[in-house]
């Protein structure tokens, strides 16, 4: 999800930029510990770093057991 986000310089002063958000990466259970996930996220930040322009970013993350563990 791309976002216009307020981070604070060094200074104090609020700059506004353009950021991404990162939800809800799945792996099907027949691909798991192959780092799948690992690959795809280094190629993302690759991007936001270079032509997408991103100066901040955030990954949401539920590491373990949960209600989609069962598709």
């Amino acid at each position: 999800m791309h976002h216009d986000l307020l981070i604070r310089e060094d200074d104090g002063r609020a700059k506004k930029v353009q950021g991404y958000c990162i939800a809800t990466v799945r792996t099907d259970p027949r691909y798991q510990r192959l780092g799948l996930a690992t690959f795809l996220l280094q190629k993302v930040a690759a991007w936001m770093d270079g032509p997408g322009g991103g100066e901040a970013s955030m990954l949401y993350s539920d590491v373990g057991k949960g209600k989609f563990d069962t598709l």
